[in-house]
């Protein structure tokens, strides 16, 4: 009977939430825009300020829907005057379109409006199966497609590790610059360089500033490097030098 009166007693919460998210006010995202919430731990719903608050157990989290895009976390604020969206422990955003991207943090905030996002502590961007960006912080501006990753920010890409101060860049179209220093380490080579463009989609990467390439005993220098992820081998239209 616990068990019956319990799952009772979270339907109808999830059925208070679904009824306050889709009255709506006349500001904001529009009705269709608005994130459908389900909070299997229970909800707190303040009318006066707009605020609803949700919680998850300790095995489900909360969910919250929006067309294009969802969020999963243990707890989650929908601030319905500044149409923003908190989220804490174990953040994981979805993007569903136009290309499929997951997203983990632990501190999510998300202004709902112009779609900008700010994820902090422990963020990881799963690009694909071989690719991911990790560091301290991300904004993600998704109508542009914009991203910046500050805080030890690092890129993955199959065995290769590139290291830089600040990475800029856009997701969906798969080009990222990584400012420096950068330093870049592989199973075989390993560079370094001012500035570096990460070309996923062509699977390049482009060195500039005073890059230099290693090869065992080998060393590389030009003005601009260019090294093909897929068959390792770099390239210059200016003068390269070998020692």
């Amino acid at each position: 009977m616990v068990g019956i009166r319990t799952r009772k007693a979270v339907c109808f919460v999830i059925f208070i939430i679904m009824i306050f998210l889709l009255l709506g006010l006349d500001r904001g995202w529009t009705e269709s825009e608005q994130p459908h919430l389900i909070a299997p731990g229970g909800a707190e719903i303040d009318f006066v300020n707009n605020l609803t608050k949700c919680f998850g157990t300790d095995t489900k989290p909360v969910e919250a829907y929006w067309k294009n895009y969802s969020v999963e976390a243990y707890y989650l604020e929908y601030n319905r005057d500044n149409d923003m969206v908190q989220a804490h422990n174990k953040v994981r955003i979805l993007q569903n379109i136009p290309v499929y991207r997951v997203v983990t943090c632990n501190d999510f905030l998300v202004e709902l409006k112009r779609e900008f996002i700010k994820a902090e502590n422990e963020v990881k961007i799963v690009y694909d199966e071989n690719t991911s960006l990790t560091g301290d912080a991300l904004e993600w501006d998704r109508q542009n497609d914009l991203v910046k990753v500050t805080g030890t920010p690092q890129i993955d890409f199959k065995d290769w590790r590139i290291n830089g101060e600040r990475i800029e860049g856009q997701i969906n179209k798969g080009i990222f610059i990584i400012f420096g220093p950068v330093k870049g380490i592989g199973n075989d080579e390993s560079f370094q360089a001012g500035q570096v463009v990460f070309d996923h989609i062509r699977d390049k990467i482009f060195l500039k500033n005073n890059p230099v390439v290693i090869q065992g005993k080998n060393q590389f220098t030009a003005p601009e490097i260019v090294y093909d992820l897929n068959t390792r081998k770099i390239s210059t239209k200016s003068d390269l030098r070998m020692n």
